[in-house]
Order: C-alpha cells, then structure tokens, then sequence
C-alpha cells in the first residue's frame, strides 16, 4: 500500500511538473541534452551549485526534471548514477533518509525505470543507503543483488563499489574472513577492467583491515602496495591515507621522527594535488595523528592547533562537544608553559631588534660602496665586453663542434670493437656448446658464462642506444612523483643472478617516505648503473651498501662498494666530456665507459647532481642528489 502511495505521489509530481512552467534552468537543461563521451561528467557536476541551495520543498520537482531530461540519453545509466548519488546525499543534508528510501523504492517500481542498468543503478543507491543508516543486514541483501545481476554499461565501477562495501559491512560486524574475502574480490576486479585507483583503495582497505586485527606486519605490507597503485592511478587521497596509516603504525612502534616524515609524505600529496573542501576525513585522520606526534615529541601547542582543526571536522555535535571538553583540558595544561615561553621570546626579540639596527647600518654602508664601485667597473668592462661575447661565441659553437665530431668517432669505435668482439666470442660459444664435445656438468657452466657475456652485451648496447640518442636528439625530461624505495627494490631484482654469482652481500638503509620529483626512466638508468658499476669493480664476497636520506629541501641515495676503488687521476677523467674510458671489472668485466656519462647528464636534467669519493683499494662511493617531492 505505501509503494502505491508513493508510485502515485510521484505520478501527480510529474503531472505537476508537465503542466507547470520548467523549474530547471535552461542553461542547465541544454547542458544535460547536448552532452556526450567527452562531457558528461562536466555536465552533471554544474547540478553541484542549485542542489547545494535548493530549498527541500523543491527537491522533487527539481530531480524528477533531471532524470526525465536523462532517461533517453545514450549515456544516461553513467549520468543517473551520479544524479542518484546526488540526490542521496541532498537528504542526508537534511536528515531525511527515509524519505529518500522511499522514493528509491518507488522509482524501482515504477515501469519507465525497468531496464536493467537502471534496476542496477537503484539497488545499489538503496544498499548505499541502509549502509548509511546502519542496517548491516538490509544492506548486505542489496548490494549481493546488485553483485549477482548482469554486467551492464559502467557496471564495472558499481560492481566493484558494491564489493567494497560488501568487504565493509563484514568488518563491521568483526568477520575478518569474510572481508578478506570480498576485498580479494574486489582487488581482482579492479585488477581485470584495470583500474589502478580501485586497486590502491583495495589494498588500503585490506592494511586496514589488517591494522584493526592486530597483523601490523601484513597492514605496512598492504599500505606499501597500496601508495604505488594510488600514485600511478592518481588517487593522491588514497596514497595519502596510506602514508597516514604507516606513520600511526610508526608512531605506535616509539619511532616519531618516521612517524612525523610519512605524515609529510602525506600532508604533501594533500595540499598539493587535492582540493581543501574535499575528502575532509583524510584531512581530519591527517590532523589528529599530526597531533599525536606534535604531543610525543614535547610540542604541545602545535599539537594544541592540530587537534582544534582536527575537532572542528567532527562528523557530529557530540563528537565535537566531548573533542571541545578536551581541548580545553589540553588549554589549561598548555597555559603555564606558554607564558613562559612567551616571556623567553620576548627577551630574544628585545636582543634581536638591537642587532637588526647596528645590521642596517652596516648594510647602507655597504649598498653605498658598491653601488659606487659597480658605477667604475661598469664604466671599465662595457666596452670589452662584445668583444668578449663574440669570442666565447666562437669558442662554444667550436668546442661544440668538436664534440660532436669525438661522439662519431667513439659510435662507431665502440660498435666496431666493444660490440662486435663480444658478440663474436658468444656466436663461437654457442657453437662449441652445440658440437657436444664435453661434459653436462661443464655444459651448463660454459651456458652460465655465455649467459652473463649476453647480460654485459645488451646492458652496454643499451647505454649506447640512450648515449646516442642524448649526443644527437637531446629529448625532454619529463618529471613525475616517483617512490624512490620502489625502484631500488625493483633494480636490486634485477641483478640479483650476479650478486648471487659474485656471492657480494647488499645492505639497504632506505625510508619509505621518500619521494622524488623527476624523469622516471632517466633515474632508473641513473641508478641502475650506480649499481651495476658497485657490483662490477666490488670483489667476490664484497658488500654493497644503498641508503638515502634528507638533507634540507635535497634527498640524497648514496650507493657504496668495498671493491678496488680509484685515484684522484681516475675520478677527474670521469667528469670530462671529451674522454670515454672503461676498466675491466673484478671478473673481467668489460664495459665501454658510457654509463657514468649518462648519469651526469641525467642528473643534471632533473636538477641534480652526482659526487663521487674513492680511494685506491678501499671502495667507492656515488651520491646522487635530486630535489626531494614532499618539501
């Protein structure tokens, strides 16, 4: 009876609404029927401005409009899914959610919404719902309708949303197994329609999900992977949820300061990539650990200030009143200690202004006397000074010229000797290994050694190709955020065979916060050949060791070996552009000399720089500095 009452209220609304003058803006209306592919989006979201204005007695007439507009279109189900979300949230304004459960209900009966993509779209707003209102079991039913039903176009993203939330409800009720399971599922089908922001927020949720059963080891394991997948699908709130996450799970452990450098790592994708007014929980979870570590580490005011924008983001009126009892207590503690601060920076200040004054004079004097001999050496230099332009003029398009001349020379030098002797001997390997004249035993030794020749080949026709293409075409960088740690773990991997083979040991020191802004694929050719030298010229049964650390607005990754180190005479040529030298390694490894070349230019494209230290046989040392991303 109460579905016919409302399938009849709506019925008269849109009579109403026929007979009537349009309540929806023209610019609004022709926005929503000329949209396409290219803008749908964009045309819903202009919604945004009247919905958050709109007075509740016009609610209905205003969105019965907007879904009679959308109803026909191509791409209504994406549009009315957006509509719905909106509409569902226009009563939560008002604390009138069973009114909008009504209406869900009878939009479902109503025969213009029976197609299946809009039953879909339905069911899951009605799940969404009772999830809201805190009716686990209705909402469970709901959105296991919604996940048994036939895909439909967009069905992917309602799909995995209602697996989501499905993983949610069972954590709520404490079924950890049961949310594994669905959060699994939900991972494999963000995984399948590739979709790298649903795979972060998948695996954020299950290192929550992990935090919250005590398995802080698999909960930084799940958070790691999930800031990888955030960043590459540009979910920058949820790589910053992450990085929250980590340092709580840091600051649990006693260890403040990686505490307070992953909840940077996570302000700074915040502030920079996100808008202030959205995602407020993030902000909110963000501030309340800021507090905890400012409290931690003895700075109660600014832990004072973190908890105030952390209370004044409350969900409710008693959250904020009980938060507002505590920050008065935490006022009170303050007090004392802040006066006699205030005192201490009053004094210091007094001292400060009497140094400023005896500054200034010193500095007015001193502007005088230079502008005074500025005036004479202008006067002496301008007339040398375009002879001495035309001249360094010369001199540059020379030495340029030259340059280019030697980069010839040393291609086809290194293809005709470094290249072609190499792959020489493997041809003849190879036929050896087929002629069966020997052993099983020295077979697969002889393939093992063929093996590693071929591994020295493409790593030096590789740095050749990028070496030749820098000297002849000098392409663009182009920067992104990358995680540093990642990409060392990754070339580690790769050359794990020859650490194995030269039995060298490698100890890391690197922290997970660290971010850098620069060329992905220049600073994996920058690192991998740092290493790849460190395991060449270190002895068998050596150490490598790897570490970064911040050092002001710089983040350093130092890369060091035990092996047979260099004079000062080797380290100076290894900077001058006019000279390629290679030296054989501690196995006779061949190389051409071109890596270290390729490292200096890239790091200097991407703002950086490179320094070296090392003494004949005591080991190497490679810095490599690049502008940190969270400053």
């Amino acid at each position: 009876m109460k579905k016919l009452l409302c399938l009849l209220s709506l019925f008269v609304s849109f009579q109403n609404l026929l007979a009537s003058d349009s309540f929806l803006p023209d610019s609004i209306k022709n926005s929503l029927l000329v949209s396409d592919s290219s803008n749908w989006l964009q045309s819903v979201e202009r919604l945004s401005p009247y919905i958050q204005n709109l007075p509740v007695q016009d609610h209905d007439r205003f969105f019965d409009e907007v879904i009679q507009v959308l109803k026909n279109k191509p791409l209504r189900y994406r549009m009315l899914f957006v509509v719905f979300q909106a509409q569902e949230l226009f009563y939560l304004k008002y604390n009138r959610q069973d009114e909008q459960l009504k209406i869900l209900m009878a939009y479902r009966e109503n025969t213009e919404y029976q197609s299946p993509e809009i039953i879909k779209i339905i069911t899951y707003n009605i799940g969404l719902l009772y999830y809201r209102m805190g009716d686990n079991q209705k909402a469970e039913a709901a959105f296991t309708e919604t996940v048994e039903s036939p895909f439909t176009e967009w069905g992917d993203i309602i799909q995995i949303s209602a697996l989501n939330t499905l993983a949610l409800i069972k954590q709520r009720n404490k079924d950890f197994p049961g949310a594994v399971s669905y959060y699994n599922k939900t991972l494999d089908l963000a995984k399948k329609y590739n979709n790298l922001a649903w795979v972060g927020i998948s695996y954020l949720n299950l290192g929550g999900l992990y935090k919250e059963s005590g398995e802080s080891k698999l909960a930084e394991i799940n958070y790691r992977t999930s800031i990888r997948f955030c960043l590459l699908g540009k979910h920058f709130s949820g790589a910053a949820s992450a990085f929250e996450s980590l340092s709580e799970l840091a600051l649990s452990k006693k260890e403040v300061l990686k505490a307070r450098s992953l909840l940077d790592s996570a302000f700074y994708l915040m502030e920079t990539f996100e808008k202030r007014d959205r995602y407020s929980f993030v902000w909110r979870d963000v501030y309340l650990i800021a507090s905890k570590i400012d409290s931690a580490g003895g700075n109660y005011h600014q832990a004072f200030l973190n908890y105030l924008k952390f209370a004044e983001m409350a969900d409710t009126l008693e959250e904020r009143t009980n938060r507002m009892e505590l920050l008065r207590m935490a006022n009170n503690l303050a007090y004392h200690k802040q006066q006699a601060d205030l005192i201490k920076l009053t004094s210091e200040m007094k001292e400060k202004d009497k140094e400023k004054s005896n500054l200034r004079i010193i500095l007015f004097s001193g502007l005088v006397f230079t502008l005074i001999l500025g005036f004479v050496l202008f006067k002496l230099q301008r007339k040398n000074r375009l002879l001495k332009l035309k001249t360094t003029l010369i001199e540059a398009q020379q030495e340029e010229l030259l340059s280019v001349n030697a980069a010839k020379d040393k291609l086809f030098s290194i293809i005709a000797h470094d290249l072609r002797g190499p792959v020489s001997g493997i041809q003849q390997g190879l036929e050896l290994v087929n002629e069966n004249e020997m052993t099983e035993k020295e077979r697969l030794t002889y393939l093992a050694t063929l093996q590693q020749s071929v591994a020295q080949v493409y790593n030096t026709l590789d740095n050749l190709l990028i070496w030749a293409n820098q000297q002849f075409t000098d392409p663009e960088s182009h920067a992104v955020v990358v995680w540093i740690p990642d990409l060392i773990g990754e070339l580690l991997s790769l050359y794990s065979r020859l650490l194995s083979d030269k039995n060298i040991s490698v100890e890391t020191q690197l922290d997970d916060s660290h971010l850098v802004y620069a060329d992905e694929n220049e600073l994996r050719v920058i690192l991998r050949n740092l290493i790849s030298n460190a395991i060449k010229f270190s002895q068998p049964g050596g150490k490598v060791r790897i570490q970064t650390r911040i050092e002001d607005e710089w983040l350093i990754a130092t890369i060091s070996d035990s092996g047979i180190g260099m004079s000062d005479v080797q380290i100076r040529s290894l900077f001058r552009k006019d000279k390629i030298e290679s030296r054989f390694g501690t196995k006779n490894e061949k190389g051409v000399g071109l890596g270290f070349k390729l490292c200096l230019e890239f790091a200097k494209k991407n703002g950086g720089e490179l320094l070296v230290e090392s003494k004949p046989g005591e080991g190497s040392q490679f810095s490599l500095k690049l502008k940190r991303a969270n400053q």
